[in-house]
Formats: structure tokens, sequence, C-alpha cells
């Protein structure tokens, strides 16, 4: 028998460096930022493939949001070195500026921690509309809200939940109330997004009153927020420009599970940098972050 090929235990496929990359030490991922919408809410995250943005015109504009990358699958190290973050304004922006900074997180296995903000003040409604009773400043990422509420007998009211996040986007759950006290708990919807604000409201109907006598928000156990780079603002970025910011990077170590998260905050009157990539955007136009990793041979 001959064969066409001559036989090998060979792997079928390898990887291949570049001679720079060799004699660095060093690789590079490159991540695109995109924005997806769930539910009405719009979700941030990076990917190193080209993602449309959805449910949305694919413009960063003036907010705060973070970027999530995927949770990573083997362990990585971020070299001591410069990360680079690039990307245009789109044709209708007037002046921009955006502020960046890199952490690495962890939501592998999330979990209730430890209460972080409250508010034990009783407050009561009649109203049949909900009306807001208490605003509990937060800005941090969040696991669960408890609060304790009850309503008249024989008359009915509920409860609003509500968690308002650092884009300006918000979520929330109504329940009926009972008579007695009740501890409701309302997990986080989206953990991944930073909370500024937990809020309540309460309704009530007929000769009904509701009460809401105690709000505790607990953040995410064993998160390990970590900064890996300083925090830089770009120059002033007009209608079609590009930008070009350096990060300096702390040497860290990745690990399966753990995420990197992109704090951005983008200043402008209008318009905003383009995060729509392989869409109405050219890949080529859209923001870009690339993070140099140490190879492990």
């Amino acid at each position: 028998m001959v064969l066409d090929e001559p036989f090998t235990t060979a792997a079928p496929a390898i990887a291949t460096f570049s001679f720079t990359e060799f004699s660095t030490n060093e690789g590079t991922i490159i991540y695109m930022p995109y924005i997806t919408q769930n539910a009405s809410v719009n979700e941030w995250a990076m990917s190193s493939n080209a993602i449309s943005s959805t449910g949305t015109t694919g413009l960063l504009g003036a907010r705060t949001v973070d970027f999530m990358s995927p949770k990573f699958n083997i362990t990585q190290t971020i070299a001591a070195v410069f990360a680079n973050l690039t990307g245009f304004a789109d044709y209708s922006a007037a002046t921009l500026t955006i502020a960046a900074t890199l952490y690495k997180m962890n939501f592998d296995k999330a979990e209730a921690g430890s209460i972080i903000a409250s508010d034990l003040n009783e407050v009561t409604e009649t109203s049949a509309s909900f009306v807001l009773k208490k605003t509990v400043s937060v800005n941090d990422f969040v696991y669960q809200t408890q609060s304790d509420a009850k309503k008249t007998p024989a008359a009915a009211g509920n409860l609003r939940q509500e968690y308002v996040y650092t884009d300006g986007s918000t979520a929330s759950v109504d329940t009926v109330l009972t008579d007695a006290f009740v501890t409701y708990t309302y997990t986080n919807p989206y953990p991944q997004k930073k909370v500024t604000s937990v809020k309540i409201y309460l309704n009530a109907t007929g000769a009904n009153t509701t009460t809401e006598d105690e709000t505790k928000v607990y953040n995410i156990l064993n998160l390990n927020e970590t900064v890996i780079s300083n925090t830089v603002t770009s120059q002033d970025v007009g209608a079609d420009q590009m930008f070009s910011i350096i990060l300096t990077l702390t040497r860290t170590v990745i690990r399966v599970g753990e995420s990197i998260r992109l704090n951005v905050v983008v200043s402008g009157a209008s318009g905003g940098f383009i995060v729509d990539p392989n869409n109405s955007n050219t890949s080529s136009e859209t923001m870009k972050l690339y993070i140099p990793l140490e190879l492990h041979t």
C-alpha cells in the first residue's frame, strides 16, 4: 500500500508567531467594542470578532459605559507595557473627548456579597399611581436589592424596585404586596453593568396604604475588581476624525473565568464614536482596543 502523504504523528496544525512576537515574548489581542440590546436595555461588550451592534445606531455618545470582554478560558498574562485604544468620530459629531481605564473583573461565580448601601427609613403611600419614595446612591456593581414591604389588609398595593445604570438605562420589577411584612429580593438582571442608584416606588388602591421600611443593596462577592491601567483622556476629536490613546499597563495575570473591563467616559454635545464593526460602518472605522499578552512558550 502506498500512502499519498508520508506517515506522521505530528499534530494537524501548529500555532505560528512572528519573529517580533518571539523576540519580545509578546502577542496582541484586539478587542472591538459593540452594543447589543436586550429587553430595551443596552448591553456593552467587546469581542475579538467583528460583531454588528444591534438595537442602536452603533454610536457611543456622551455617557459612561463599561465594555466587558468574554470570560477567559485559559490563563493569560497582560504585559507591563502599553495598551492602545483607537477609533473614529462619526460625520455628525461635534467636539468629543473619550477617557479610558482598564480593569480586571470576575463575574464567573457571582453571588451576594456585603451590604454596600441602605435606607432603613419607613415610607408609606396611598396613591394609585407609582410614586418614587427612595433613591439609594450606589455607584458599584450590584448583585441584589432587598426591600421589606406590606399593604393594608383587604386592599391592594405594589412595590417597584428599580436599578439605574451608569449608561442611563434602567431595569425594574413590580411585586404585589401581602398584608404582612415580607422581604422582597430583586437580583440584578445585568450584574456586568455598574449601578448608580436603586429606586423604590410604591402604589396603593382604594383605602389602602403601602409601607416599605428597609432597603438594602448588596455587592457581588469575590468580584476582585483590579485596576490594570492608568486613566487617559483623548485630545478633542471632531467629525470624521480619529483618536488614539495609550494606556500604561500593570503586569496582570488574567485567570480562567475572569474578564477585562474597558471603562470609557465620553463627553461632547452631539454625535459619537463608532462602535459598530461589520455593519453600517467598516471595521477599519470602529473602535479597537489592543492589549499585549506575554507568550507562554
